[in-house]
C-alpha cells in the first residue's frame, strides 16, 4: 500500500510539473504573437541603423488598473567580439520588482537568462507589465548588462503610469 501511495504522489508532482511548464510555453507563444506585429519591426529598424545599443521606444507606459500590457526591447551587439548580456528591471523608487504586482507596485514577467549576441547581432525582447489595482506613477530603468564587464553596457529610464 505504501508503495502505490508513494507512486501516487510522484505522479502527482510530475504532472504538475509538467503543468507549469505548459502554461509558461504557452504564455511565451502568446507573448511572441503579440510582439510579431508593428512593435517588433521598430525595434529591428532602429536597431539596424546606426550604433545603437538598446532600442527601448517607450518613455511612458500607461496601464489600466489590474490590466497587463506587453512591450519589447531590443538589444544590439555594438562590440567586435560575440558578448552574454542579460537584462534587468530597477525600480528607482520603493517597489521591488517582482512578476506579479503587488498592493502598490506594478509587477514585470521578462527572461532573465544570459543571452548570446555575436558581432553586429541584434535581438528583440518581450516584457509584461502587470498593473496593480491602485493608481500611480512609477519611475524604472532598464538596465542590459554584459558578462565580464563591470559597468553597465546601457541603461534606459522610464515610467509606468497605472490609470
Amino acid at each position: 500500500m505504501k508503495k502505490y501511495f508513494v507512486f501516487v504522489l510522484i505522479l502527482l508532482v510530475v504532472v504538475s510539473c509538467v503543468s507549469k511548464e505548459e502554461r509558461i510555453l504557452e504564455t511565451s507563444i502568446e507573448i511572441s504573437k503579440e510582439m510579431a506585429g508593428g512593435l517588433r519591426q521598430q525595434i529591428s529598424d532602429d536597431l539596424r541603423r546606426g550604433d545603437k545599443t538598446l532600442s527601448f521606444p517607450f518613455s511612458e507606459i500607461e496601464i489600466e488598473t489590474g490590466e497587463a500590457k506587453i512591450i519589447a526591447y531590443g538589444v544590439k551587439n555594438n562590440e567586435d567580439i560575440e558578448i552574454r548580456f542579460d537584462t534587468t528591471i530597477i525600480s528607482t523608487g520603493d517597489c521591488e520588482v517582482k512578476p506579479e504586482p503587488n498592493e502598490d507596485c506594478p509587477g514585470f514577467l521578462y527572461d532573465h537568462r544570459k543571452k548570446p549576441l555575436v558581432v553586429n547581432e541584434y535581438i528583440a525582447l518581450p516584457i509584461q507589465i502587470k498593473a496593480p489595482n491602485k493608481k500611480g506613477s512609477f519611475l524604472y530603468e532598464i538596465e542590459i548588462s554584459v558578462y565580464g564587464r563591470e559597468d553597465s553596457y546601457i541603461t534606459d529610464n522610464f515610467f509606468v503610469n497605472v490609470v
